[in-house]
């Protein structure tokens, strides 16, 4: 850490002293640490659970062919999640605006954003996949020159 970090956390840490009420400086803390693990222990493994799902090709790779194939695939791998960007964006946004209209029983506004939706997705995933499929090889070569053999299972991700 350089000097001016520590100068800004120090100056960061008076102002946030200053505006905090007084009341909260003389509560006495109470921690439920047995309540908040028994919440946090099951998604921590459902977290390391879907981990090791999205990674499976990858380690089934590993251990058939080796670790450097599978270091190989997962470049390609990597490329091919740009794909996905889209339909993480678009739920992120319209997940809240999903859920209210579903509550509310507003069927058809719920069915033209979910159509509106999907035609964004399908449009972006389509033509990231093209862009991806045309500059492939020079995308894996920025990995350096042995990944570019990848080129072909990256194809087949990206179709899927």
């Amino acid at each position: 850490m350089c000097s001016s970090d520590l100068g800004v956390l120090f100056i960061g840490t008076v102002l946030l002293r200053k505006a905090l009420p007084k009341s909260g400086s003389e509560a006495k803390p109470a921690y439920a640490q047995r309540q908040w693990l028994n919440v946090s222990l099951p998604l921590v493994l459902i977290d390391g659970m879907q981990i090791l799902l999205k990674r499976a090709d990858i380690i089934m790779i590993g251990a058939i062919l080796g670790s450097d194939d599978a270091g190989i695939y997962s470049a390609a791998s990597r490329i091919s999640n740009f794909v996905v960007f889209a339909l993480m964006a678009i739920n992120a946004t319209l997940a809240p605006m999903i859920s209210e209209l579903y509550h509310t029983g507003r069927g058809r506004e719920l069915q033209r954003i979910i159509m509106l939706a999907s035609r964004a997705i399908f449009v972006f995933t389509l033509v990231v996949s093209i862009i991806l499929a045309v500059s492939g090889k020079f995308m894996l070569s920025l990995f350096g020159s042995d990944y570019t053999i990848a080129f072909v299972p990256l194809l087949i991700l990206l179709t899927g």
